[in-house]
């Protein structure tokens, strides 16, 4: 009996999860993502200057792990060295809970290096972005904006952010678009800014600014003269549309309340996210539809975490493995 062949789509950490889960169950895998590479928020930039240059993670920071089957991932991930711990000193204006003293862990050497190593088994299109599905008696068929169709995959799994799983799957399965529309991701801008380094730099390496504020945290880069800032939910959502240039004039003057002393920028680059922050999550790790045989999954299921997306592809994973591993 030929292996049942599942679609992913999405290969941000929940895709990436969740893929591992149903290759490691014998089934046949292919991952998609309109990015130029897998990751999704796991993402590193290189930022150049005329004198330096600096690798900067403009998505997500670092991450913490609590439940025992995360923290077992994270335990082989720093076996082989893919991922690192941080122990860089934040300074955090909010008031954290004293009594909560979390590991923070960073991709090595960057977040989208820790991908790169849970795809590399993986088979992983790029910049190939779904636009339509559609079921047929012979299986889905994803229909993609700037290439040909492919068709015959037993079961589709779609790890996108909310609102663009709501948007894929409002005709062809309105209960599971219904769940991902009501859920609500923030946007976020994130600012890249290479510095002198005889600047006079601050003495943490990230700093989470007190509620309110424009910006919602700044971190140094782990390996040269820059820094990024990520603009708070509440900034980014009203300035979305912003042109970069105006955005990144803007990120700038906040930054100077913080490191007054930088002075002008060597480089600058700012990136939009406009899925970044979970702020109303589904309240469950996945959904599936057996009948269908779609199901959806992310951090929008569970919350604003990186364990959140890797718990909730991985358990989407368990879920068609167990309903496709053994066909009837």
């Amino acid at each position: 009996m030929e292996t049942p062949h599942i679609a992913v789509i999405g290969a941000g950490l929940a895709g990436l999860a969740c893929a591992q889960r149903l290759r490691a169950a014998g089934l046949a895998v292919t991952l998609f993502d309109k990015g130029r590479r897998p990751g999704g928020r796991l993402a590193t930039r290189r930022l150049v200057w005329p004198t330096g240059e600096a690798l900067l993670d403009h998505g997500a920071q670092y991450f913490t792990a609590r439940t025992p089957a995360f923290l077992a991932l994270c335990g082989r991930l720093l076996e082989v060295g893919a991922l690192r711990p941080w122990s860089g000193r934040v300074l955090d204006q909010r008031a954290p809970d004293p009594g909560r003293a979390e590991t923070r862990y960073l991709g090595h050497p960057g977040m989208n290096d820790l991908a790169r190593y849970l795809a590399q088994d993986l088979t992983v299109h790029c910049e190939a972005e779904v636009s339509a599905l559609e079921r047929r008696s012979t299986g889905w068929v994803l229909h993609f904006k700037a290439q040909a169709s492919r068709e015959g995959f037993a079961a589709v799994a779609v790890a996108l952010p909310a609102e663009q799983t709501a948007g894929l799957l409002t005709d062809i399965a309105p209960a599971l678009a219904a769940s991902a529309a009501a859920a609500l991701t923030a946007p976020c801008w994130a600012g890249l800014f290479a510095f002198a380094p005889e600047a006079a730099w601050p003495d943490w390496q990230g700093l989470r600014p007190a509620a309110g504020a424009a910006l919602g945290w700044l971190a140094r880069a782990r390996d040269g003269a820059a820094l990024v800032v990520h603009a708070s939910p509440e900034w980014s959502r009203a300035h979305l549309e912003d042109p970069p240039a105006v955005v990144e004039a803007a990120l700038l003057a906040e930054l100077s309340h913080y490191c007054p002393g930088l002075g002008p920028p060597l480089a600058a680059s700012v990136h939009r996210w406009r899925y970044a922050l979970v702020e109303q999550a589904a309240g469950t790790p996945c959904e599936f539809d057996p009948a269908l045989g779609l199901g959806v999954c992310g951090d929008w299921r569970l919350g604003p975490r990186v364990e959140w997306a890797w718990t909730a592809g991985d358990a989407l994973g368990q879920q068609l493995s167990a309903a496709f591993s053994h066909p009837h």
